[in-house]
């Protein structure tokens, strides 16, 4: 999935600015956004409130207004209960589909990050 990895990363450092909390990326859950709400990847934060001592809506908030100040790709976000919704900004899916498609011109597709 495009972004997962430095969302992941982003949110492990996110949870260590603001909490002091240390967690193994494997513990930072990523999946698409459904379609009947605003995003594209979701960070499932039910189980990280646990872990930063925060309600998970609450987590959602302060962790995505984090990754918009200090991510440049992250848009904007929405928080549905345990739900962290980011929208991925239109120039940085254009900077990916560029290099993928760059990519596969040259044929490295393979080599593709």
């Amino acid at each position: 999935m495009l972004f997962e990895r430095e969302l992941r990363s982003a949110v492990k450092n996110a949870l260590v600015q603001l909490y002091k909390v240390d967690v193994s990326s494997d513990e930072i859950s990523i999946q698409p956004t459904r379609k009947d709400f605003h995003g594209d990847l979701t960070v499932v934060v039910f189980n990280l409130s646990k872990l930063a001592g925060k309600n998970p809506e609450v987590l959602g908030n302060e962790l995505g207004t984090w990754l918009v100040g200090n991510e440049r790709e992250a848009e904007s976000f929405n928080v549905v209960k345990g739900f962290l919704n980011i929208v991925i900004q239109k120039e940085a899916w254009i900077r990916i589909f560029s290099k993928h498609v760059l990519m596969k011109i040259i044929g490295k597709e393979n080599q593709i990050p």
